[in-house]
């Protein structure tokens, strides 16, 4: 078995070091292979090696692909799409087909009996009525693009006097905004970075030292081929902070500690219970979602009474803080490449 780490250029260089060195010690070869060195043609290709140092070489064609392409206008573009189709020819796995966008994820979600509960009240802005009924009806809203990533264009909505109070956050800083309800739809409907958003209900989280937070989860696929989950951590907002993602402020809890610290004793029976939601939730979301998923992270909160709600989850996980759950991630990926070596029924399956 060749592993074949499939990426943009070579980057996350600390990740793919580990990747490779981890694969050493179980005996897989690894190579990092960016997405415009794959010659289809000739079915041979150059990829990255680590040796003490970074080498690039001729390697071997891999016969599992680990999907790394972490842009999507790259993996969206003709090259991409082009040796992602033929290695499905070949019927070479590949695992991890691309982003998820957010309105179809939370149309699936929101869909299934299993999962609907968990899924706060959720629709795709379509009309300056439709946000200013959802705005009555909730009182506060979150907007989300659908297309982002790490809370990156999120924003908190506030409604009060017939007016939006338009709450911010960058690198940990809240900025508050009065806004009529016309200009706030002109201002997303015209987003052009952003050109989709849903919105979302605002849920009253659970808090930590007066903060809010909510919970990573990693769940991946492991040795078997199962759902599992590989590790579960806190993320805390700043003082007065909207959002919990680390890249904007946000800081790494234990996610037992901050369960404890909120429910006492009935945080043990809620981290069960988050992690119990998180496999259900993998389960149909792969059921709806073309080609093989080997892994997902999720956002999920818990409210003041201890429920569980589903924010986002995220088809390209990256390195999570925690060095337990990293180090295992890492693992269960090539335990995972490993069993559809030997399962090669299952590429067929997901096409």
């Amino acid at each position: 078995m060749i592993v074949g780490i499939l990426t943009a250029k070579l980057m996350d260089r600390g990740n793919m070091r580990e990747f490779i060195k981890t694969g050493k010690r179980m005996k897989i070869p690894v190579y990092v292979i960016p997405i415009d060195s794959m010659d289809m043609e000739t079915l041979t290709c150059e990829g990255y090696r680590w040796n003490g140092k970074w080498e690039r070489v001729l390697c071997p064609f891999p016969t599992v692909v680990y999907n790394r392409i972490l842009a999507r206008r790259v993996e969206n573009g003709p090259i991409a799409q082009q040796v992602l189709r033929e290695l499905e020819n070949l019927e070479i796995p590949v695992f991890n087909p691309g982003y998820f966008d957010k309105g179809k994820l939370y149309k699936i979600v929101g869909s299934h009996s299993e999962t609907r509960e968990l899924l706060p009240e959720t629709e795709e802005l379509h009309s300056l009525s439709h946000l200013r009924e959802m705005l009555e009806t909730c009182r506060q809203l979150y907007a989300k693009p659908v297309q982002s990533y790490g809370g990156k264009g999120i924003i908190r909505i506030d409604y009060a006097d017939n007016e939006a109070l338009v709450w911010k956050q960058l690198k940990g800083i809240q900025t508050c905004e009065n806004m009529r309800i016309q200009d706030l739809y002109y201002k997303l409907s015209q987003n052009r970075r952003h050109k989709k958003y849903v919105l979302q209900k605002g849920i009253s989280l659970a808090r930590v030292n007066g903060h809010i937070y909510d919970l990573r989860v990693l769940v991946q696929k492991n040795r078997y081929g199962n759902w599992c989950v590989t590790g579960v951590g806190a993320r805390v907002a700043p003082r007065y902070g909207i959002l919990t993602h680390v890249p904007n402020g946000g800081a790494v809890w234990d996610a037992r500690e901050a369960l404890l610290a909120s429910f006492h004793k009935k945080g043990v029976q809620i981290l069960d219970d988050v992690k119990d939601k998180a496999l259900k939730l993998a389960a149909v979301i792969e059921k709806k979602t073309p080609g093989i998923l080997g892994e997902m992270s999720m956002d999920i909160g818990v409210d003041e009474e201890g429920r569980p709600w589903f924010f986002e989850a995220n088809a390209k996980p990256g390195k999570f803080d925690e060095p337990e759950i990293q180090k295992l991630s890492i693992q269960r990926v090539l335990e995972f490449c490993r069993y559809l070596s030997f399962n090669r029924a299952i590429v067929e399956s997901r096409k």
